[in-house]
């Protein structure tokens, strides 16, 4: 029970280190000298390390992974670029049925992407991971993106006063 304690911990705290760089990258991106990029690397990395953790998967299998996991998550920045945290929380009620048509065919054309990105990406990841790892690594990639929305979103909740 110990360990399951320890580990949770790290979980938190990996994620917490992770939600604060996506509430300071806003700032950043707008700074000169690539900082924002940097952030990124930064940020791809901690969800690597809390990916292959979860996975347990040894070094050498860890080691091959990372080069993989970081060109994916380079071409899926480059998929979800533009995307704000602000436009998350988007009332349709607020927008011209042009405005809501344009952001539905962008949305779509994100989903896309990401799919193709995917079924590529499958390929790679299948020459270190098994199928199974594979399914598992979608699921613990899943988990994190949808815990990191609801920190920020809890976060920026807190900040606004009502």
């Amino acid at each position: 029970m110990k360990y399951k304690t320890i580990d949770l911990m790290k979980t938190k705290t990996i994620l917490f280190v992770t939600l604060c760089m996506f509430i300071f990258a806003g700032v950043l991106e707008a700074q000169p000298g690539g900082r924002f990029s940097k952030l990124r690397d930064r940020v791809s990395n901690a969800r690597y390390s809390e990916i292959a953790r979860r996975l347990q998967l040894d070094f050498s299998d860890a080691e091959k992974l990372r080069p993989v996991y970081l060109a994916y998550e380079q071409e899926k920045a480059l998929i979800l670029n533009g995307q704000k945290l602000r436009d998350l929380d988007i009332s349709p009620d607020s927008l011209t049925d042009e405005q809501a048509e344009k952001i539905y065919f962008i949305t779509l054309d994100k989903a896309k992407k990401m799919i193709a990105l995917r079924e590529k990406y499958y390929h790679e990841f299948n020459k270190v991971l098994k199928p199974t790892q594979i399914l598992k690594f979608n699921r613990i990639e899943g988990e994190i993106n949808k815990k990191m929305l609801q920190d920020i979103r809890q976060r920026m909740d807190q900040r606004i006063p009502k």
